[in-house]
């Protein structure tokens, strides 16, 4: 990403926050968005300790199996090209969060969310008074049960496949298919 600007084209000036923290308050929003308008709500994790971002809960109590679905998200944002494929966006996983994602004993499934932003600063949000508009588009994938890395690896490069887009849809099937019983 270029330098970011110091001041708004109304010649207020920006704030100060590094790229990275920027992309992570994006994904944030986008995330919340899509799991407002599921009816969804969403819970911060202070620590990252475990890799873990937020946490998405359901108030529904007519699944199958588990009334009040929840699921832990790992988010990541990138506006490197070289990441954002045709029919996947690619991330680079350390092993510690890798592990954490493809655990099977856990309470709680766990999935990654990545999200595609332009490189440019300021086309990211768009706004009018008819709308909200965020550019571009997060995706997720399930990692459970994947592989264990070789000792000699100390990473792991994932796909979140573009088929598989973070919206109301996808996330209102994860949280059906874990009231039922499955996985993500």
């Amino acid at each position: 990403m270029a330098a970011l600007p110091t001041h708004h084209s109304s010649g207020a000036p920006y704030g100060t926050l590094p790229e990275t923290a920027l992309k992570e308050q994006l994904s944030l929003a986008y995330v919340q968005a899509v799991a407002t308008a599921a009816a969804c709500t969403v819970e911060e994790v202070r620590v990252d300790y475990s890799g873990i971002d937020v946490t998405i809960k359901q108030e529904q109590p007519a699944h199958t199996l588990y009334d009040y679905p929840e699921v832990d998200l790992q988010l990541k944002c990138t506006s490197q090209a070289s990441l954002i494929r045709p029919n996947y966006l690619a991330w680079s996983l350390d092993r510690k969060k890798y592990d954490h994602l493809r655990a099977v004993k856990v309470l709680v499934p766990r999935i990654l969310v990545v999200m595609a932003c332009p490189s440019d600063f300021t086309t990211w949000v768009d706004q009018d008074d008819q709308r909200l508009t965020v550019a571009h588009a997060a995706y997720w994938m399930s990692l459970r049960g994947a592989e264990a890395l070789p000792e000699t690896q100390d990473s792991k490069v994932v796909h979140a496949p573009r088929s598989q887009p973070f919206n109301v849809e996808q996330l209102l099937g994860i949280m059906a298919r874990i009231g039922e019983g499955g996985t993500p």
